[in-house]
């Protein structure tokens, strides 16, 4: 079997660092979200930029209903902070990809 997890002040930091950084993910993954909003709707009009919006906020749920059961998978397998860290740097890169985009 596992080893029982240690527990002291090491963790319970580790503990909250990972929590604040998701946190921090949670919040700049809604100001992302919502930062094109004005600039869409000006391009293409209030409704249709509301359904894109819409459109884009669906698929984001979709996709993490699909992942959800793989990403579990990964924790139990590898661990929670080890897939956390890697989920934050995909988020980096893909979030550095988007503002290198051409506009």
């Amino acid at each position: 079997g596992a080893a029982p997890a240690a527990s002291g002040p090491t963790d319970t930091r580790s503990l909250h660092m990972l929590q604040l950084a998701a946190f921090l993910f949670i919040l700049g993954s809604g100001v992302i979200s919502l930062a094109p909003a004005p600039e869409l709707i000006s391009r293409l009009g209030e409704d249709r930029a509301l359904q894109l919006l819409q459109t884009l906020a669906a698929s984001s749920a979709a996709t993490e209903i699909v992942l959800n059961p793989l990403v579990g998978r990964a924790v139990d397998r590898y661990g929670r902070k080890p897939v956390i860290v890697l989920t934050m740097l995909l988020v980096v890169a893909t979030s550095a990809a988007t503002a290198a985009a051409p506009r």
